[in-house]
């Protein structure tokens, strides 16, 4: 699992973050930058800060989240569910994210996307208890990895 998720967000890729409140309101945001935690059981995800105060406000209220993840070359996709936190992002992450934004923009993405390499990032680590295949085609869905117990 862990060498098929390295593959996966070392990109190019588009990402989408779900979160919900204590209400069960949800909220989400776009990314294209993510890598491993050093502990494997986490992705960090980076997000700009922009668009961030609903998520960050959901994740005090309710740490849980998902995360999907497309290849935008192979339409492997995965969803990724577990506890949430973040942290401002550092400049390695901040340098990480410009990348795999100009990465998506050559391959003919819209050039808005380029508002999503803000200086302002904030990294989110997701600690990975779920992980469902959610590639269209047969096997969409599919329980990969669920250390949650239920």
């Amino acid at each position: 699992m862990e060498i098929k998720l390295a593959k996966l967000v070392s990109g190019p890729f588009i990402g989408h973050l779900g979160t919900c409140n204590a209400e069960g309101r949800m909220s989400s945001d776009i990314f294209c930058s993510a890598a491993l935690h050093e502990n494997p059981d986490r992705l960090v995800i980076h997000i700009g800060d922009a668009a961030l105060m609903d998520v960050r406000r959901n994740i005090a209220e309710n740490n849980y989240g998902a995360a999907i993840i497309v290849d935008v070359l192979t339409y492997e996709a995965i969803q990724i569910k577990g506890p949430l936190t973040f942290r401002p992002a550092i400049e390695e992450e901040r340098l990480l994210n410009r990348i795999r934004v100009k990465t998506l923009v050559d391959l003919g993405y819209p050039e808005s996307l380029e508002t999503m390499s803000s200086e302002l990032l904030t990294a989110i680590e997701l600690t990975i208890q779920e992980v469902y295949r959610q590639t269209p085609g047969v096997g969409a869905g599919e329980t990969i990895l669920n250390l949650k117990g239920d």
